[in-house]
């Protein structure tokens, strides 16, 4: 099938509404041994409940004061690496009762 230019322009905005209006349903996320993040696999399901699948794909954030990069463990999750990488010990959290030491 060959689509017209108008048929084609028609089906590129149906398909942004889908994808505009679309719920995430699942999605596979690798972080590579540089930071890098890559999402495996996306699934949006649509309004109509349709699923959509996106793969293989480098994860970009946007900033103001960078515009837009790929995403990196070290500079956009900064804050979630170092909880993450945070050894929990008696005391931490001494304000709470039941963590003082």
């Amino acid at each position: 099938m060959i689509l017209d230019g108008a048929t084609q322009e028609a089906l590129e905005k149906i398909v942004v509404e889908d994808l505009k209006h679309a719920v995430v349903d699942t999605v596979s996320i690798a972080v590579d041994e540089d930071g890098t993040i890559t999402v495996d696999e996306l699934t949006l399901k649509t309004e109509d409940g349709r699923y959509l699948g996106v793969g293989d794909v480098a994860l970009e954030v946007y900033t103001e004061r960078d515009g837009w990069h790929n995403a990196d463990v070290m500079k956009d999750y900064r804050q979630e690496l170092a909880d993450a990488l945070h050894v929990w010990r008696p005391g931490d959290d001494a304000d709470r009762p039941e963590d003082r030491a």
